[in-house]
């Protein structure tokens, strides 16, 4: 997979205040890239480039397509 590259693009029905908070029971700490560190790794160890992940939060409760597909526009357009 040399010359690929890999990047989690992730929707969530929690708050971002639910990740890499240790007072948060669901996910104990645990960032957003820490959850998938599994899935990841295998790209990182088969070659992938591995670039920065990508969430929108609160997908069913407080949606915000609008705004997530502008941050996803300037997140793509940071990192490529």
């Amino acid at each position: 997979m040399q010359g690929k590259k890999y990047m989690l693009s992730l929707t969530w029905n929690a708050p971002s205040k639910a990740f890499g908070n240790q007072e948060q029971n669901l996910f104990g700490g645990k960032t957003v890239d820490d959850i998938f560190i599994g899935n990841t790794s295998t790209y990182k160890f088969c070659g992938a480039e591995i670039l920065p992940s990508f969430s929108c939060y609160d997908v069913v409760k407080e949606p915000s397509v609008e705004s997530d597909i502008e941050r996803l526009k300037q997140h793509l357009s940071d990192i490529c």
